[in-house]
């Protein structure tokens, strides 16, 4: 008997030490698990940060949106009023436009015995638009001015009337003109250089014209004479290059 009482006393004693750390290895794993849990809160709380910081950049974009809304609208508002103003002087014209119309109705009548219409429009953007037609002796208009031949001299007549009428206002004194004598029949290109030295003499602009030698028109069996011109540069194609704009050739 006291053997089996010695025994038990040994299983108890076993039992209260692997109780004991039984509660032990339960604490631990409790401990752990909580841990566990607090990487899982903290990642969670890190997202949620970041969520919060991308949402109140998104409400300072919008702000900024705004704002620049309200300037694009007010940018807008001003281009609208610019163009009811830019439409209202359009229609009701002025001196200045109806002496350039009749100086460069004049002009091409003088230079292709034709008279010259110019219109002013206002395109789909608001912005001015010139037009330049042509029309015959019903002052009908035609469509010469889709033409090669003509399309230089409008735009040539076009830039003398308005450095004509504007040379008494702060404006361009000088003009530029590249092979506008070509494609003409030589009266047409002497009448062209008759009224570009009148104008340049009378109102004192300075008009610069390249032409090949070959357009130059003959008159009276020789070629134009220039009055008081200064011939700036006399270019040819020699084989030394000497004749050519910069002495080399490119």
């Amino acid at each position: 008997m006291e053997e089996k009482t010695s025994e038990l006393n040994k299983v108890e004693n076993r039992l209260q030490s692997l109780n004991g750390k039984r509660m032990e290895i339960m604490k631990i794993l409790r401990e752990k698990d909580s841990f566990q849990k607090f990487k899982k809160y903290q990642y969670d709380l890190i997202e949620i940060e970041k969520e919060i910081e991308r949402l109140k950049v998104q409400l300072e974009n919008i702000d900024v949106v705004k704002v620049q809304k309200i300037e694009l609208d007010n940018i807008i508002k001003d281009i609208n009023e610019v163009k009811e103003k830019i439409e209202l002087e359009v229609k009701k014209s002025n001196e200045l436009y109806k002496s350039i119309r009749k100086d460069y109705y004049n002009f091409l009548k003088r230079i292709i015995f034709k008279p010259g219409i110019l219109s002013i429009t206002n395109n789909k953007k608001g912005n001015v638009e010139f037009k330049a037609e042509i029309a015959n002796d019903n002052n009908e208009l035609t469509s010469e001015d889709k033409g090669f031949s003509y399309k230089k001299i409008l735009c040539a007549c076009f830039d003398i009337a308005l450095s004509k009428n504007y040379n008494d206002k702060s404006f361009f004194r000088f003009i530029y003109h590249d092979g506008c004598l070509e494609s003409l029949d030589p009266r047409k290109r002497v009448k062209y250089l008759e009224l570009i030295e009148e104008i340049c003499d009378k109102y004192d602009i300075q008009y610069i014209l390249t032409v090949l030698d070959s357009d130059i028109p003959i008159v009276g069996g020789e070629k134009y004479s220039f009055k008081n011109v200064n011939l700036a540069v006399e270019l040819s194609d020699e084989d030394n290059d000497t004749g050519r704009l910069f002495g080399i050739a490119f």
